[in-house]
């Protein structure tokens, strides 16, 4: 009996270590991986870096198209959060198949806010399958700057 029971705890282990493998659990945070066709980010995220609040800047997300057809860029989200606002620039655009492209985002960041922020953008796409990306945009924000008095 003790024999049978080590063979059946035996064989639920090495079921769980194929599932997992499998990528079965992979909604549980295992077995993510990339798509190996279509859009891919080169990065999870964009940093604008240390930008004063109540000033504008652009993001840069750079997209690889993996597919063997070009794929078009439709708009990202277009939205304000409590650190800065959100939208984008030149699009449409079409990323070339097998090829690169930046997809720009104008960052307006908020005044009084400070410290770090992530936001997060959806890049949507006109590809079946995929009619969206998800990446962040973080940055830190500083003090504004103060306007300096006219000199005369």
């Amino acid at each position: 009996m003790r024999r049978i029971l080590n063979l059946c705890s035996g064989l639920l282990v090495a079921f769980a270590v194929i599932l997992v493998a499998m990528g079965v659990l992979s909604n549980l945070g295992f077995g993510h991986v990339a798509p190996a066709e279509g859009l891919r980010l080169t990065s999870s995220f964009t940093s604008i870096g240390a930008v004063p609040a109540g000033t504008q800047t652009e993001a840069a997300i750079e997209l690889e198209n993996r597919s063997s057809e070009a794929v078009t860029i439709l708009g990202v989200t277009r939205a304000c959060y409590p650190a800065c606002c959100v939208d984008g620039l030149g699009l449409p655009m079409s990323v070339p198949a097998h090829g690169r492209a930046m997809v720009r985002c104008l960052v307006r960041t908020k005044a009084p806010a400070r410290g770090d922020f992530s936001v997060p953008v959806a890049i949507y796409t006109a590809r079946d399958g995929q009619p969206e990306v998800a990446v962040e945009i973080r940055g830190n924000l500083l003090p504004p700057v103060a306007p300096h008095p006219p000199q005369g």
